[in-house]
């Protein structure tokens, strides 16, 4: 038990600071059908079965498209024929988004979600939690064996959420990944020096990888996972990689394989791929109390109203700025006080401000000439040090003990007199215009996770 514990430990711990890449499986895919729940590929497959007019009995489970393929080139059919047939039975059925895909999306720290099967309940999935349904602003990528996508630019410089196909997407030729053959076609093409997505794979080389239901035999699984490192499994990896697949749980040939020569891989024994996204969100939710207001990460306040958060304290002529550190952050995962409309003399001061600043986390105070001069944000740092002067932050030695963060936008210094004394003896930060590097975010969220560590008894 001690073990498992500590494997979710090191895997929430990789999420918190948005070093972890979903990789969603049709394991992952259980929809309501009929009095329950099944397999989509497995009702797909006889439903694929029934309309190629060959048998539907005894389809193995994990790989139902592929035995169905093979079965009717047995019978001297065409293979063109699976994937047109496919195309037309799933643009037919309307099911609901898997419970387990809506759990995965609710879940901040993912940004960039890697897919490897053809349909689009992950996107879905994603509309319907982040954006209530409306108009989807995820951007969904797709690599074929003729041509491939890549990611638009770094995942620090993009907002919306990413979905990546990187087995093909449904459609009504050969161009998806149904039977093992194409699998291997695909793992080839990856593999190869001139069909490699650059972004995607600066992306995902230093980033854990987290397998959920991918169903893949021992051989594919071993080429998927070798796709995605630039060096041997015995030399080791950036990060490691954690499976939730009980295909891959029972393979004794492969966990050997794993044991011996990649021992950063960690299979969650005895639990499903949907199973595990439950707990995985759960954990997560406990976390972090209190739902996610999806429209506030998405150019709305951010004003959480409970768990740990980092009140930002801004000069409203530099509010540009302060939103672009503000959305680096809540893309991270980080919970923030946000004031877009700043405070006005008369409103309740002692309940809306100082109640928050004693609160919060973290106190991030953005610096710059117009910070200089006497204006109200000038009450925030007052309360702030009142609140800092009383923590145990500030009679503290050790360096990961912060309450304020000092954050310069344009080169201003803590030297100047107008700044207080007490914020010029505390470690400052040059972000330019605002623009978050990763040496920073890497800090900030090592620091907020300290906060919420603490907060749950683990400190």
């Amino acid at each position: 038990m001690a073990d498992i514990e500590t494997h979710w430990a090191k895997l929430i711990g990789y999420m918190e600071e948005g070093r972890v890449i979903p990789v969603v499986g049709s394991g992952s895919l259980q929809v309501n059908h009929g009095d329950g729940t099944t397999s989509y590929y497995s009702l797909l497959a006889r439903k694929l079965a029934n309309r190629l007019d060959v048998s539907c009995d005894e389809l193995p489970l994990g790989t139902e498209l592929n035995e169905v393929a093979v079965r009717h080139l047995a019978a001297r059919g065409e293979i063109d024929d699976v994937y047109s047939t496919l195309f037309l039975l799933a643009r037919s059925e309307s099911l609901p988004v898997p419970q387990a895909l809506l759990q995965l999306a609710s879940i901040p720290a993912f940004r960039l979600f890697i897919t490897t099967t053809f349909v689009s309940f992950l996107e879905h999935a994603i509309a319907q939690v982040r954006f209530s349904g409306a108009t989807p602003k995820t951007q969904v990528l797709t690599y074929t064996l003729s041509k491939f996508d890549d990611l638009p630019a770094p995942l620090s410089q993009t907002q919306p959420p990413i979905v990546y196909h990187v087995l093909g997407k449904l459609a009504a030729t050969q161009s998806f990944a149904v039977t093992n053959e194409d699998i291997l076609e695909f793992i080839r093409s990856l593999l190869s020096a001139q069909r490699v997505p650059p972004r995607l794979y600066s992306e995902m080389e230093p980033r854990a990888l987290l397998i959920l239901g991918c169903r893949f035999d021992d051989w594919i699984a071993r080429f998927f996972l070798r796709c995605w490192r630039n060096v041997r499994f015995s030399q080791g990896g950036t990060l490691p990689v954690f499976v939730a697949d009980q295909a891959v749980a029972q393979d004794k040939n492969l966990l050997e394989f794993f044991k011996t020569f990649s021992r950063g891989t960690t299979v969650f024994p005895g639990i499903g791929p949907c199973e595990f996204i439950a707990e995985l969100h759960q954990r997560w939710t406990d976390l972090h109390p209190g739902s996610v207001d999806w429209s506030k990460i998405h150019n709305e306040d951010s004003t959480p109203q409970t768990g740990p958060f980092i009140f930002i304290s801004y000069a409203s002529e530099d509010l540009t700025a302060a939103e672009c550190i503000n959305t680096a952050l809540n893309h991270a995962g980080v919970d923030t006080f946000f004031d877009r409309q700043g405070l006005v003399a008369g409103e309740n001061w002692a309940t809306k401000l100082h109640n928050k600043i004693e609160q919060c986390a973290l106190f991030l105070v953005v610096i710059s000439q117009n910070v200089l001069t006497d204006g109200y944000f000038r009450r925030e740092w007052n309360a702030a040090l009142d609140v800092f002067e009383a923590s145990a932050a500030f009679h503290s030695r050790d360096s990961d003990d912060v309450f304020l963060l000092p954050v310069s936008i344009d080169g201003t210094g803590a030297q100047d007199p107008r700044i207080p004394e007490v914020f010029a003896k505390v470690q400052w930060t040059n972000l330019p215009g605002g623009q978050v590097s990763d040496e920073f975010l890497t800090r900030l969220k090592f620091l907020y996770r300290r906060v919420q560590q603490q907060k749950v008894g683990l400190r």
